[in-house]
This record gives structure tokens, C-alpha cells and sequence, in this order.
């Protein structure tokens, strides 16, 4: 999940996320779509901090099944628009070609309105994807997601999150076909790297039961 936390102008980071379906769905969702049950999923994420309150990203996702599958590409950019007394508002844009053992839609052009708030150890994120998509026909689709999280005077970060795919805007799914899945999720600097860990739990049969999922970051 993005927050508004924005690398320095000219300065680099890579995260590296990693998640793996421990009971995932079992049946593709479309065809040539990689059933999440035991199944990897890799995204390398090379940010920079372009100017104050913006950042730009080329993530490269892949999938692990029985050997590594590239799945395409994605552009992002991230404005950081407001920030004053703890609270921040910012526009998450983003263009992505992705393979079919990933998305039913190979080109996704996506905008996400972001607004984070920090008191004291907590913060706060949450944000609602719209996401236009090409396929049979151009449609949206709405993702919110939320994240809450409590920092420990050790730096240990504990959050619990919230994401969701509510199908299209204009009809969206009934909820028993909605994908919503919940983390825990623990985080902590080691060295210069930041080191995420999380277990999900789906809610509906259209969702992964179980997941885990492993980030590392670094900043340059």
C-alpha cells in the first residue's frame, strides 16, 4: 500500500516485494490466468525521487510457478500535494502492460487518491483505486484500501490493512464476488533496510484464503 513518504530529489530507492499463495484460489479466473494456490508473486520496484512531492517508479511484477514468468511492466507516479499538522494529500497515478497469467486486461491506466494522517506513533493511509481497463470493453474498477499502523519506541511498526476489489464502478459486484482480504503485518529497519512482513486472510471464496507476503526496501 503507498503512502506519501517520498524519496529526496535525485535519490533512488528498490523495493522488492515478494507474496505467496499459502491457500490460494485454485481455478483461474480467466483464461491463461496462474491460480494463486502455491503460487509466487514477485514485483521489483525502482523509485526516485524526482522533485519535492514527487516520485516516479517502474515496477517489474513476475510470477513463480514452476519457474519465473515475467508479467509485464508498470509506470508510476506519485504527488505529494499537501502536508501540514500531520495530515498529507496526494494523487497516485499509474500505466501498466501486464501478461495475462496476472490481469484479464493487458493495458490498466490507474488513479488513486491517497491521504495519510500521522499522530504521535499511529498512522493512517487509505485510498480508493480507480482503475480503467481495456478488454472486451473499457471499464473501471474501484479498490479502496486502508491501513492503520502503531509504531513501537523500538521502531518496530505493527499495522493491520484492508484491500478490496469491488468490481465496476458503474455495477459493482455483489459482495459475495467482491475480493476482500485483511494483514497483519510487522515491519522493522535492519541496517539501512527496511523489512516488511505480513499474513493475509481473504474473506469470500473470491478471495485467497491465506497469503504472506515479505518487502524490502532500501533507500540510495
Amino acid at each position: 500500500m503507498h503512502d506519501l513518504e517520498i524519496p529526496e530529489t535525485g535519490h533512488f530507492s528498490i523495493d522488492q516485494h515478494f507474496n505467496w499463495g499459502i491457500r490460494g484460489l485454485r481455478q483461474p479466473g480467466w483464461s491463461g490466468a496462474q491460480p494463486s494456490q502455491g503460487a509466487g508473486y514477485l514485483s521489483t520496484e525502482i523509485g526516485l525521487g524526482v522533485a519535492p512531492g514527487w516520485s516516479g517508479a517502474l515496477y517489474l511484477p513476475g510470477v513463480l510457478a514452476g519457474g519465473y514468468h515475467p508479467a509485464g511492466a508498470k509506470l508510476r507516479n506519485l504527488f505529494r500535494l499537501y502536508h501540514a499538522n500531520g495530515l498529507s494529500f496526494g494523487i497516485l497515478s499509474q500505466i501498466s502492460l501486464l501478461t495475462r497469467r496476472v490481469s484479464p486486461e493487458t493495458l490498466q491506466i490507474e488513479t488513486r487518491p491517497v491521504v495519510t494522517w500521522r499522530a504521535g506513533h499511529w498512522f493512517l493511509v487509505g485510498g480508493a483505486g480507480f482503475t480503467a481497463a481495456s478488454g472486451p470493453g473499457l471499464h473501471s474498477v474501484l479498490s479502496p484500501q486502508v491501513r492503520a499502523s502503531y509504531t513501537l519506541p523500538s521502531e518496530v511498526d505493527l499495522g493491520v490493512e484492508h484491500y478490496a476489489d469491488l468490481g465496476r464502478i458503474e455495477q459493482p459486484n455483489a459482495l459475495t464476488r467482491q475480493a476482500h482480504q485483511s494483514f497483519l503485518t510487522i515491519g522493522m529497519p535492519v541496517g539501512r533496510v527496511e523489512v516488511s512482513v505480513g499474513l493475509g486472510h481473504g474473506w469470500n471464496r473470491a478471495s485467497e484464503s491465506w497469503v504472506s507476503r515479505l518487502r524490502l526496501g532500501i533507500e540510495f
